[in-house]
């Protein structure tokens, strides 16, 4: 393995897909990295460890991650999820925020997290789902 030329800047940085289960971050992690990387089921849930895709254009390299949805944890398994998604968004330099136009206005990201968990330095709001939603604009 050779090291690039000292002169030559690489760019890196780690993205976590955030949101509630079923948000579409499976989605998007597998239309990013161009492969299915990620399990995409109509079951929240379906995604119970953290996913990384590795997407490199140039001298730049986006580390992605899909984290189990934030929810509140009913038994011992949910628990262990949600704690994955905390880690996930600890080590995050840009967190996208998904959240499915279907449910109306998102809510804070921030209050969708307990006391103590801090978001990344940049957070984006992405609405998904945008399909699924009755046109505004009447049909001519």
């Amino acid at each position: 393995m050779s090291l690039p030329p000292p002169d030559t800047a690489t760019r890196f940085a780690t993205v976590v897909l955030v949101g509630r289960p079923n948000a579409g971050k499976s989605s998007l992690l597998n239309a990013l990295v161009g492969q299915r990387l990620a399990i995409v089921s109509a079951k929240p849930q379906s995604t119970r460890t953290p996913v990384t895709g590795i997407w490199t254009e140039g001298d730049t390299q986006l580390a992605f991650i899909d984290p189990p949805g934030l929810l509140e944890p009913t038994y011992l398994l949910q628990n262990a999820m949600l704690e994955a998604a905390h880690e996930a968004l600890a080590i995050a330099d840009l967190a996208l925020y998904l959240h499915p136009a279907t449910d109306g206005p998102p809510p804070d990201v921030a209050g969708l997290l307990p006391e103590g968990v801090h978001l990344p330095p940049h957070v984006l709001t992405l609405l998904t789902k945008c399909d699924l939603q009755p046109s505004a604009v009447p049909a001519v």
